[in-house]
């Protein structure tokens, strides 16, 4: 979840009063799908009145921006609705699976509503990408660690790096001598990290 859509949910009654202003006064004429969007100002205004925390001012409010393609904000009304994120994703894939792909009226609409899918999709996958790597950060390290030993590594373990080092029959010493080898190829970062750990925190100046 992005800190847009945290924004969104901690504060969504000032920012639907606020983002409301945005929509004209004329919305019918700001709009390819007139008949849609006056429908959809109707039942957020309405429901602004009966209920101003109602979670679902959110969906149609992101639904009237997506509307609003002859709107002169348009983009940001657009940048505003995938700022929302979840809260408006079935909004989107409402308006795709509604609007032909050939609909040349309509085509504006459609299109935008494609595109925040698409950043969406793009941001979750980078997310996802970002987490494995996370998730697999001791592999370089140890490997790292083996070419210190001068012995590769065969096999990732769920255990301390001093087991590998006792299973390689190496001494503290040895890794201390490794690690200052500077023909050896290793991140710089992992040798500071070596450092740490068999040397003490005074090597490692300026490490972060």
């Amino acid at each position: 979840m992005g800190d847009q859509e945290i924004l969104f949910k901690e504060n969504l009654r000032e920012r639907i009063e606020e983002l409301c202003e945005w929509i004209p006064s004329d919305p019918a004429r700001q709009s390819f799908d007139p008949q849609r969007v006056r429908a959809r100002v109707k039942q957020l205004q309405d429901l602004r009145v009966h209920d101003p925390d109602h979670p679902d001012l959110l969906p149609l409010l992101a639904e009237v921006f997506l509307r609003l393609d002859r709107c002169e904000r348009y983009p940001d009304m657009v940048a505003k609705v995938k700022s929302m994120g979840t809260a408006a994703r079935p909004v989107c894939e409402e308006i795709v699976g509604q609007i032909a792909a050939l609909d040349l009226t309509k085509d504006s609409i459609r299109n935008a509503a494609v595109g925040v899918l698409r950043k969406w999709d793009e941001e979750a996958k980078t997310n996802k990408e970002e987490a494995v790597e996370a998730d697999t950060e001791q592999e370089p390290l140890l490997r790292s660690f083996h070419q210190v030993m001068g012995i590769p590594l065969l096999e990732v373990k769920d255990q301390a790096i001093y087991i590998y080092m006792r299973q390689a029959r190496k001494k503290e010493d040895d890794i201390r001598r490794g690690v200052r080898r500077t023909d050896l190829h290793i991140p710089d970062r992992n040798r500071k990290v070596l450092q740490v750990l068999f040397e003490g925190p005074d090597t490692i100046a300026g490490f972060s």
